[in-house]
């Protein structure tokens, strides 16, 4: 998670300027989608060059009109990528588009609030599962259309390669690449090289303002006070298709 550093622009006639003391704070990462499960990421910002601590021993809530679902931390160790998140496993957040959520977390020392508005639920409405599309010249050209949804404010294109086996026949797979694309529109037209055939997956995600300002405008607080991050929202469909040499 990277805090901008604000920058003070000082007269010609005026002495050196003396930097802030670094303050502690907290910082989150959450957007919240309507897949599950849901994860929030909460850290001490730091100096630079220094490393970031996670924070075990927050209390972190989400609140809709529903009610209220706690998050809660994985283990110390994670076994995975991400594993060092508060996740909501145990008690699922439902996510419907359109509703209000509200974050809470507190620490020994602060209490960070936030607060985003689920964009509309949309659909892919093309490729469909059925379509099976051909490589022309090791290119996959891919022509993409959903409905739009309502309270975005962009979409996010991830076009999902198979998974090959390499070295051939050795039952050893490498992880899925994507290729990644950013648009305003309800169309797209995906043009890139592709050396196999098989199973992709496109997945589109319109996005919240919040998202966008943090993501594509560089704010290091949004959606939230208290602290620095950003707290958002997005809702996310995807298809798969085949393609063939």
């Amino acid at each position: 998670m990277v805090v901008l550093a604000s920058v003070a622009l000082v007269s010609c006639n005026e002495g050196p300027t003396q930097a802030p003391a670094f303050e502690k704070q907290v910082s989150v990462v959450g957007v919240l989608t309507n897949q599950s499960p849901q994860r929030i990421y909460v850290w001490y910002t730091a100096r630079p060059q220094e490393p970031l601590e996670f924070v075990w021993n927050a209390q972190v809530k989400v609140a809709a009109p529903f009610g209220e679902v706690e998050l809660h931390a994985r283990d110390e160790v994670p076994t995975e990528p991400g594993g060092e998140s508060y996740m909501d496993l145990g008690n699922p957040l439902p996510v419907h588009s359109g509703l209000n959520y509200r974050l809470s977390v507190m620490t020994s020392d602060f209490h960070l609030r936030g607060s985003t508005t689920m964009p509309g639920a949309f659909s892919i409405l093309a490729p469909t599962r059925e379509d099976t599309l051909r490589l022309q010249a090791r290119v996959l050209t891919v022509s993409l259309r959903w409905n739009k949804s309502a309270g975005a404010h962009g979409y996010v294109i991830n076009l999902i390669f198979p998974r090959i086996e390499y070295p051939p026949g050795s039952g050893i797979y490498t992880r899925r690449n994507l290729v990644s694309y950013e648009t305003v529109d309800t169309t797209f037209t995906v043009s890139t090289l592709a050396a196999n055939s098989g199973e992709y997956i496109v997945k589109v995600m319109g996005y919240d303002l919040n998202f966008r300002r943090h993501y594509f405008e560089g704010l290091d607080a949004v959606g939230i006070e208290g602290g620095y991050g950003v707290f958002a929202s997005a809702w996310v469909d995807s298809v798969k298709f085949n393609v063939k040499n």
